[in-house]
């Protein structure tokens, strides 16, 4: 039977039918078109790719900028039956070879790679050699200068894109304004492609701005109203724990996450957020890619974002379920100022770079005792301690440092160990004899995790085989150790803190080897974005939801009606049209003759008793009536 998009949505994902645009732009790539897809947050961009990935023969490379969500998706594909992997930083020069010659067999429907693999040398002798047959480019808002989170490796697509020609593309995002769509058309080289633009419009979200003094206060208003879950934005870690121990305080069961958290206590906290466990999660912007957790009820910006794109993206995790939620962003003069200055910092200055960049190949003893390629454990508030370094600046230079590939940073620490054996299947039984002392663990290996092992870098947890095997991990650890003394098999232990390697031995940094003219254009690109969320926040008239739609380049006009301004707006009109009828009232009363003040007011019915007083005192300012001695109002004799 001939499979459908359809029918392989349903075999492989569960799922009856499509998202809006999802079996459209599925079509397009089917039909050899190059293509590009907005979908906002939450509109399934992956189902994208991957529905065609399995349809169409061969392999799929995915290029995509997280390793968190490369991790994410591969695992997840994985549990589906289907075979996936990736290719990052993090891993070793032998591995990196190992996912490639396994692609180059026909082993995946689906290779994921960070976009700085893409220049390394290893991975252009072997793309040749890899039977292509979709492009998938993940973020692509990544490859446009003018976008929100620019990364110059991704302008190295280009030049993969010309080694795969008659190959389609696909570029998928959730954020792009009408300039950056024309910088991915370019970039990418995109020829007679189709264009799938699903509307920014989310109709069911509640948009609203508060320059509250008392911001805890409401806060907690809103969390305790509020069914469902919620998340509450912070620009700093300090304040995300401060914001989850008033929470607790107040009887709401909330957790903090942010980057500097061990990675299986931030796991341990989205999980049992995600399971409900936990009402309220607080978060730096570290919090929520890949997240799709359907009853969100609220998202507030207890500090604004630096654009609106991060906006857009953090407030729409919100409503998933396509039920009313509401999202609240908190701005005063302080903020505004603190933004200011946090964007100026995302940028260092040259020579901020450049010192940075000695005191860490210092801090690692590059030449002296470092190898290029390496992986270092890192941690970054020690390297700042140590280098007398500010952490937050310290980290924005290693991160320019990672986009021009001087280094490699992995800031996520991988609690698994990756076992590969060496020998052959038919050897297994010549080295048991050879080296009995390994007998046990070869025997256990291959029990655990199967024939594998012989092709592929196999995961595990350590804690979990020493547990099964009753011994101590680092007992396990040396069992290991003795398969790849014996050459039996190579294994790498768990990378349990950041790593970072260096891509190149120590040498003088240029302007010109760093391309820091574009940084500079960053920057200021990085200011024009910023005065549109101050825009946003400092609104008084409009519609917020329209000005999200049109910052993004939808010319759209039907007002959200729910919003903080328009509601206002609705408020003014009605009071508008209260007043006139009031108006109408008065001088219909007074038409037959004159009356006393208080009687007046007592016959109207329009409005409240303040809003009357406040219209008859309008029309007496206006000269249209007059009271007389005995305080008997009449009209004018002009009315």
């Amino acid at each position: 039977m001939t499979s459908t998009p359809l029918s392989t949505l349903k075999h492989y994902w569960g799922h009856e039918q499509f998202r809006p645009l999802q079996e459209e732009i599925i079509q397009s790539v089917l039909s050899g078109h190059d293509t590009l897809a907005l979908l906002p947050t939450g509109g399934g961009k992956s189902i994208c790719f991957q529905v065609p990935g399995m349809m169409l023969p061969g392999l799929t490379l995915v290029v995509s900028p997280l390793i968190a969500l490369m991790r994410d998706q591969v695992e997840n594909l994985n549990r589906r039956g289907i075979a996936a992997a990736y290719i990052n930083s993090s891993m070793s020069w032998k591995e990196i070879e190992s996912k490639l010659q396994n692609a180059i067999f026909g082993k995946y429907k689906f290779l994921y790679c960070a976009p700085e693999r893409l220049r390394t040398e290893l991975f252009r002798m072997r793309i040749e050699k890899l039977n292509i047959n979709l492009l998938a480019i993940d973020e692509s808002h990544c490859i446009s200068q003018w976008g929100h989170d620019f990364r110059p490796a991704y302008l190295a697509i280009g030049d993969l894109r010309k080694m795969l020609r008659g190959i389609p593309v696909i570029a998928l995002t959730a954020t792009a304004t009408d300039r950056v769509k024309r910088d991915i058309v370019e970039s990418l080289m995109l020829k007679e492609h189709r264009e799938f633009v699903q509307s920014f419009r989310r109709a069911n979200l509640v948009y609203t701005v508060e320059n509250d003094e008392n911001v805890i206060r409401r806060i907690l208003e809103i969390a305790g109203r509020s069914g469902g879950s919620g998340i509450v934005y912070s620009r700093t870690r300090k304040r995300v724990v401060r914001l989850a121990e008033i929470l607790l305080d107040h009887g709401i069961v909330a957790s903090a996450y942010h980057g500097g958290m061990d990675p299986k206590q931030r796991d341990e906290v989205q999980e049992k957020w995600l399971k409900n466990e936990i009402r309220v999660i607080t978060a730096t912007n570290a919090f929520g890619m890949g997240i799709d957790k359907p009853d969100v009820r609220f998202v507030i910006h207890h500090n604004l974002p630096q654009d609106p794109e991060s906006y857009y993206q953090e407030a729409g995790r919100a409503g998933r379920d396509g039920q009313k939620a509401i999202c609240v962003s908190f701005h005063s003069a302080k903020d505004l100022e603190e933004l200011d200055s946090w964007v100026e910092r995302q940028y260092p200055d040259w020579e901020t770079v450049v010192k940075h960049y000695d005191d860490i190949c210092t801090y690692f003893r590059i030449p002296n005792r470092g190898e290029v390629y390496k992986l270092y454990n890192f941690d970054l508030v020690d390297l700042a301690i140590r280098t007398k370094n500010q952490p937050g600046l310290l980290y924005n230079s290693l991160r320019i440092l990672h986009n021009e590939s001087v280094i490699a940073l992995n800031e996520l620490p991988d609690h698994f160990g990756y076992i590969f054996f060496k020998i052959r299947p038919e050897e297994v039984i010549e080295y048991k004899r050879k080296y009995p002392g390994c007998a046990e663990i070869t025997d256990f290996v291959l029990r655990t995790v199967g024939g594998e092992v012989y092709s592929d870098y196999v995961k595990f947890l350590p804690d979990s085989w020493a547990k099964k095997l009753g011994i101590p991990v680092l007992q396990l650890q040396k069992e290991l150790g003795r398969l790849a003394t014996c050459g039996i098999a190579a294994w790498t232990p768990p990378k349990d803190h950041p790593t970072l390697a260096f891509l190149s031995a120590k040498h003088t940094l240029t302007r010109s080897g760093m391309n820091w003219h574009k940084y500079n254009f960053l920057l200021k690109t990085a200011h024009s974005r910023k005065a549109e969320i101050f825009k946003y926040v400092q609104s008084e008239k409009g519609c917020r939801a329209l000005m999200l739609r049109n910052y993004f380049g939808e010319n759209a006009t039907d007002r959200c009606g729910m919003c903080d301004l328009c509601k206002k707006e609705l408020a003014m009109q009605k009071q508008e049209k209260t007043a006139e009828a009031i108006r109408e009232e008065i001088r219909n009363a007074l038409s037959p003759s004159p009356m006393p003040y208080r009687e007046l007011l007592s016959r109207l019915t329009f409005g409240i008793p303040e809003q009357r007083e406040m219209v008859l005192r309008e029309l007496l300012d206006e000269e249209q009536v007059a009271i007389g001695d005995n305080s008997e109002v009449r009209l004018n004799a002009s009315e």
